[in-house]
């Protein structure tokens, strides 16, 4: 189909996440929070900006696209420029989640950017 699969990296946890392409049995490393990697060099790594569509880990999401991570930041940093295009909104930014994690409202504050979409195992919810 000629998809390809990018994982993130994190370079430092207050610089935005890059992003490894990956691909089946490729080597890892543990990052500083023992997540697994792909073990490649960093003038490999690319910049949300360069994909189409980001599928993101989440703890609860809202029907208006809000989205709860874990209180580190790093998503909200990585895609800061979204909130800032009035046209052009790519990559696509998916969430990944049960049913169960949805809630009446999430907490939304000016950094915070929205999601597209959330992908559960019962539906997809576009936003």
């Amino acid at each position: 189909m000629g998809k390809q699969c990018f994982l993130p990296v994190i370079n430092h946890p207050s610089l935005p996440l890059r992003f490894a392409r990956y691909l089946h049995c490729q080597p890892t490393r543990l990052n500083r929070f023992g997540i697994p990697e792909p073990a490649v060099r960093r003038s490999d790594l690319l910049q949300a900006h360069n994909l189409q569509l980001i599928i993101v880990p989440l703890v609860a999401f809202d029907a208006q696209g809000g989205r709860l991570g874990m209180g580190a930041g790093f998503y909200d940093r990585t895609f800061a420029f979204l909130n800032s295009r009035k046209y052009w909104h790519s990559p696509s930014v998916i969430g990944a989640a049960h049913s169960f994690q949805q809630i009446d409202r999430v907490p939304q504050d000016s950094w915070d950017v929205r999601l597209g979409g959330v992908v559960t195992e019962k539906a997809f919810l576009a936003v």
